[in-house]
């Protein structure tokens, strides 16, 4: 498996890695990556004559989604994701869709890369041809160390958005039998 990647739908699909700036050693089991949806080229036409793509990125259990581009078989994303600590050689794969405001968005093409350990400052730019017609390109980076000092001195992972940091809500969730304030 050449190039880094696998597909059984573009097994000629190509990958360059280009040194971004300065660059470290990085010995870590999982890494922190920023995953970048560039463009579509050449996408197959599910509408009339055109189609309105949207990629969605899987890498693991974690979805994200880019913007839809109108009528466009030539989308240029620009869209930017981060995942945290991706094992390297975790699969990632990206379905490229047409988004129809009435009905059910039809699939365009999917594409896979297997997401390799880049050392830190380097940037992988991968041409995945899709399982139908045309191709997207993609790029991906480490982006920070999972076992940074930072962690490693013990300190708690940041609180998830839309949750409460804890005490936010005294008495909340209410528990059996304990009395409730008035």
């Amino acid at each position: 498996m050449s190039g880094g990647y696998y597909s059984p739908f573009a097994p000629n699909a190509q990958q360059t890695a280009k040194p971004a700036s300065g660059s470290k050693s990085m010995g870590s089991e999982t890494m922190n990556i920023r995953l970048t949806v560039v463009n579509g080229k050449q996408l197959k036409a599910k509408d009339l004559f055109t189609s309105d793509p949207y990629v969605i990125v899987s890498v693991g259990i974690e979805q994200r989604k880019t913007k839809t581009i109108m009528k466009n078989l030539n989308p240029t994303w620009g869209d930017s994701f981060e995942f945290y600590n991706v094992t390297p050689g975790t699969m990632a794969t990206f379905t490229v869709m047409d988004y129809d405001k009435h009905g059910k968005d039809d699939p365009m093409g999917n594409a896979s890369l297997v997401l390799q350990k880049l050392q830190p400052g380097h940037m992988a730019t991968n041409e995945l041809p899709l399982s139908t017609k045309g191709s997207i390109c993609v790029q991906y980076t480490i982006i920070s160390n999972p076992s940074s000092a930072k962690q490693s001195a013990g300190s708690y992972p940041q609180q998830q958005p839309g949750y409460p940091q804890p005490g936010a809500y005294p008495g909340y969730p209410p528990q059996q039998g304990a009395p409730q304030k008035k």
